[in-house]
């Protein structure tokens, strides 16, 4: 996951299948392992490495949301003002 959670069109089912389980099982032994979906944690991987990003003034919102892994824009602002509370430009200033 560390790997992959920047490439937008990395999936779990891919990953299951490339371990050789069921999706399914694949989410319940993760779950209980680290008591967060893979999905959770991929979405958290994409935040954090963004917020490194952003601390380039160069780079732009949407560079660092796609540079994450994120597919849009306004899914990286609805994502991040949900998880932080605050908007991504907000946070950047």
């Amino acid at each position: 996951m560390e790997n992959n959670f920047k490439d937008p069109s990395f999936s779990i089912s891919a990953l299951a299948d490339e371990i050789k389980i069921s999706e399914v099982y694949f989410r319940k032994l993760f779950k209980a392992k680290y008591h967060m979906t893979p999905s959770e944690y991929i979405t958290s991987l994409r935040l954090q490495n963004a917020k490194k990003l952003m601390r380039y003034p160069f780079l732009t919102l949407e560079e660092c949301a796609q540079q994450s892994g994120f597919s849009s824009l306004q899914y990286f602002c609805r994502v991040f003002k949900k998880e932080f509370g605050i908007s991504p430009g907000k946070y950047r200033r």
